[in-house]
């Protein structure tokens, strides 16, 4: 899924919208909503990117019976057996455990794949403008399917519902390196998530935490709703 901006007041014709969010004409959709003379176009569908496509034998997302939905209690010890089969990104059980327990309480979702649990994915909010995708999980077997894309593209959709105008997420930074997390930061990237800035020192010198951020289209409230009532002002003044 994307979220382009564009200029409201020149004229784009839909071969031109397609091809400049880079989408494919036969397989994507298009969705335009505008304000304030900014149309934003959403496309959702597979977006041509080098990573993620699917090798030489493997089967493609649309070939597949793909469904995500919110996460039950009951689909936890599923989602802690997918994760454990990924030690090489989640390798720490204390990490690990918390990971799990965070299912029980915070917003998640899992996706189907022909009827079986093969990924989970849970949000965090930081603040009313503001969510953290805490950690997202797709079973070895089905890597670079479309499966994690399928998965991911739900978290700005919840977001836009709980009018979240930030997603970010947190993996390993370049400046120490891992195949395993290249793999994932192209993956974010490729989602249209952008470095923000690296840490050396929020989870130590040999493990650099990267933050990417996706902003989020959010339709603009009524003239009438974005009034601040007199308590408030006063409330800002300190009167």
């Amino acid at each position: 899924m994307q979220y382009i901006a564009f200029d409201a007041h020149k004229h784009y014709t839909l071969a031109s919208v397609v091809s400049l969010v880079g989408l494919d004409a036969a397989t994507d959709s298009v969705l335009f909503f505008g304000t304030g003379g900014v149309a934003f176009c959403l496309g959702v569908g597979r977006a041509r990117s080098s990573y993620g496509e699917p090798k030489v034998g493997q089967t493609r997302e649309a070939d597949m019976d793909v469904v995500v939905r919110e996460l039950q209690p009951e689909d936890v010890p599923t989602c802690e057996r997918i994760l454990l089969a990924l030690p090489e990104w989640l390798g720490l059980p204390e990490a690990n455990i918390a990971f799990i327990e965070s299912l029980r309480r915070l917003p998640a979702f899992v996706v189907v794949v022909e009827a079986e649990i093969v990924g989970f994915l849970a949000l965090e909010t930081q603040n009313a403008v503001s969510a953290e995708i805490r950690i997202v999980a797709v079973t070895p077997a089905l890597h670079r399917h479309g499966v994690g894309r399928a998965l991911l593209s739900r978290a700005p959709e919840w977001c836009t519902e709980k009018r979240v105008r930030w997603l970010h997420v947190k993996t390993r930074g370049p400046s120490t390196p891992d195949p395993y997390y290249e793999r994932t930061r192209l993956f974010f990237v490729a989602q249209g998530f952008d470095p923000l800035f690296e840490s050396p020192t929020l989870w130590g010198p040999d493990d650099a935490a990267l933050v990417l951020v996706q902003p989020i289209v959010v339709a603009s409230l009524p003239n009438s709703a974005l009034q601040p009532t007199a308590p408030s002002l006063r409330s800002v003044r300190g009167d």
